[in-house]
């Protein structure tokens, strides 16, 4: 009741309203008949159980996606020795780099010639369809036969390979001679293929047969353009000196030598009536020809110019500009009556659809534009990501990988899920190295731009050591993550106490360029290879020089220690592969892998062994034995970073054509 006195002992608190004396726990005032807030551990529980539900949902959240990511390679299994044979490609980051466009015969397809294969996109939704691959060097044009029941697509490969569309199954592979080749033509009946070489040559193929019929070698320089007349009586062939010469069906009998330009003609057309031929040349100037005569009509257009094609109607024609010009001309005259200009898209190459009604163009920068010919406006139809891989690495306690770009950018992805989660533009120059600190916590960076830089990924924060004298090669953390080293073309190893990035020491002794490090798992040794043939041992933490190890043929490219210390694995220019024994220094095994190695990676059983090639060759072998277990054509051009995820179901490859590719064992 009110006014009643409490013992003093049992005084814990005063009601902050009315001042009246309360027990020790009360939560209710009889002075004020108000409700007290619990105090001490009343009120802390309290504030728990509010909070709770906000710290649980991030964790829910991250567990389901962790639950999520891990179900994306549940059918996948552990590599090893026995699974390593049926190794497929399982999930692909990046595009190569465009070179080419055509539409198909019916324009409900735009095909793209890449550095990694065939591109394929439904028109005009631009849904991207299963590409096409097997070229071992980039691929340089495509061509479609009238009917579109043909692709056919050719590279610095030296062949020529024919899909069957709509379905882009492999039909056949013509091979050349010589090598390279530059561009494909059918004739109007489907029944020819010709191809122009880099070394000049124009080669006519018989189709379905694929037997040679002709080949002609009138021609200086790389085969830049050609065409077929209409009534498919003439092949018109043009080379970089900017020759134009004329064929006469059916066995290429060399007519007519058309000469005006001064530079390389880079497009040939015919008018729909095979009265007239458009040529198109790096001079500038789009000139017209009369096939039955030697009348000639030009117009210079002050920029170079890479691409022409007349309308279907014939009257008027589009030519492409290397300023990123598009303009329409009359067929008669050449007068321009219209023209796209984009500053901002400089424009590389063009395909115009069969009805004229669209004109999609490559740009510089990798786009897709659609031009639409009537109204005169561009939309943008597909960006690409073609982006020569420098580096990459995998985070060793969680699935990240991390992408090291030609242009000093960094990208991090999901690994299990291959969804990009970040970009960023952290240099002003090509990434050189990159390197997980052992608890995934660090992560550091050098690029040409002669800074080396430590970040802190769950912050954000970033650490830049100092100034270097020369540009930075590779990187190494010590096992403990405490110490990271640096090694530089100026022939020194740099050595810095993190977190402060504080100069410890420099190691010097090399003759050249140190492109290569690696801790022991101990890190009781520093291994470092250089462009001097050498593979030295440093002992930590002095750095005192225990031995250099001799052998190799070329610079050393990389190194890396099994995980029980006891060997090690060097990689050179000279196509080897060598194993050394860590605490004799001497050379265990070796084995051939034929062009420059430019990357290796080890599982963490230590079991397996990956090695990437100058030639995009990839290959697994057994540690133990050497035996090569796997070899196939992963990447076109250099393989320049490899890894094993953590839990030992993905090798990951990084590529100069732009690509990383993910290679797992189905379940």
């Amino acid at each position: 009741m009110a006014g009643e006195r409490v013992p003093r002992e049992a005084i814990a608190r005063r009601c902050p309203r009315c001042g009246h004396s309360l027990p020790r726990g009360a939560l209710y005032c009889p002075g004020c008949r108000g409700i007290l807030r619990p105090r001490g551990p009343r009120r802390a529980v309290g504030i728990l159980l509010l909070l709770l539900p906000a710290l649980l949902l991030p964790l829910g959240l991250w567990g389901w996606q962790r639950l999520w990511e891990e179900r994306a390679l549940a059918h996948l299994q552990p590599l090893s020795p026995e699974t390593a044979d049926r190794l497929v490609e399982v999930r692909r980051i990046g595009q190569g780099r465009p070179l080419a466009l055509a539409f198909s015969p019916d324009g409900r397809l735009l095909v793209v010639a890449t550095a990694v294969g065939v591109e394929r996109y439904a028109f005009p939704s631009g849904e991207m369809l299963p590409p096409l691959e097997g070229h071992t060097r980039t691929v340089t044009t495509v061509a479609f036969s009238p009917d579109g029941a043909l692709l056919a697509s050719a590279g610095r490969d030296g062949t020529i390979r024919l899909w069957a569309m709509p379905e882009g199954r492999l039909q056949g592979v013509l091979t050349d001679p010589e090598g390279g080749i530059f561009r494909l033509a059918f004739s109007p009946e489907g029944r020819l293929l010709a191809a122009g070489t880099e070394t000049g040559a124009v080669r006519l193929w018989e189709l379905p047969g694929g037997r040679l019929r002709a080949s002609r070698s009138e021609h200086r320089g790389v085969v830049s353009a050609l065409a077929f007349s209409p009534d498919g009586r003439l092949l018109v062939a043009a080379d970089e000196a900017g020759t134009i010469r004329l064929y006469e069906m059916p066995a290429a009998t060399p007519r007519t030598a058309l000469k005006g330009h001064r530079g390389a003609v880079r497009s040939l057309a015919f008018s729909p009536d095979g009265q007239r031929l458009a040529s198109a040349g790096m001079d500038g100037f789009l000139r017209l020809w009369s096939v039955r005569g030697s009348a000639e009509i030009a117009a210079d257009q002050q920029m170079p110019l890479l691409w022409l094609a007349f309308a279907p109607d014939g009257r008027s024609l589009w030519a492409l500009a290397a300023d990123g010009t598009l303009s329409q001309h009359e067929a008669a005259s050449l007068a321009e009556v219209g023209v796209f200009r984009n500053p901002e898209q400089i424009l590389w190459t063009a395909a115009q659809a069969p009805d004229g009604a669209y004109v999609a163009a490559l740009t510089l920068d990798d786009r897709i534009l659609i031009y639409e010919t009537a109204s005169r406006k561009a939309r943008l139809f597909r960006p690409l990501e073609p982006r020569p891989v420098r580096r990459l690495a995998v985070a060793p306690r969680h699935p990240e990988l991390v992408i090291g770009l030609e242009d000093g950018t960094l990208e991090r992805y999901a690994l299990w899920t291959g969804q990009r989660r970040e970009r960023l533009l952290l240099h002003r120059g090509p990434i050189t190295a990159l390197a997980f600190s052992p608890d995934g916590r660090l992560l550091a960076t050098a690029a040409g731009d002669r800074r080396a830089q430590v970040w802190e990924l769950r912050s954000g924060r970033l650490l830049s050591l100092e100034s270097l004298p020369g540009r930075p090669e590779s990187l190494a953390f010590a096992p403990d993550g405490r110490l990271l080293a640096v090694g530089g073309d100026d022939w020194t190893i740099r050595l810095y106490a993190l977190p402060a990035g504080r100069p410890q020491r420099v190691l010097a002794g090399h003759q050249g360029r140190v492109l290569a490090l690696a801790f022991a798992p101990d890190g009781r040794l520093l291994a470092s290879g250089s462009t001097d043939e050498t593979l030295c041992l440093h002992e930590m933490p002095e750095g005192a020089r225990r031995r250099c190890l001799t052998g190799h043929g070329g610079p050393i490219t990389a190194l890396i220690f099994s995980p029980d210390g006891q060997w090690m694995a060097s990689a050179s220019d000279d196509g080897t592969v060598r194993i050394w024994e860590v605490e004799e220094g001497k050379e265990h095994r070796r084995w051939e892998h034929g062009e420059a190695v430019e990357s290796l990676a080890v599982s963490a059983d230590g079991r397996l062994m990956a090695v990437g090639g100058w030639d995009g060759v990839l290959e697994i072998r057994e540690v133990s034995s050497g035996r090569l277990l796997w070899r196939r054509q992963g990447h076109i051009g250099p393989i320049r970073g490899l890894a094993f995820s953590g839990d030992g179901r993905l090798l990951i490859s990084g590529g100069w054509d732009g690509t990383v590719r993910m290679w797992g064992v189905p379940r």
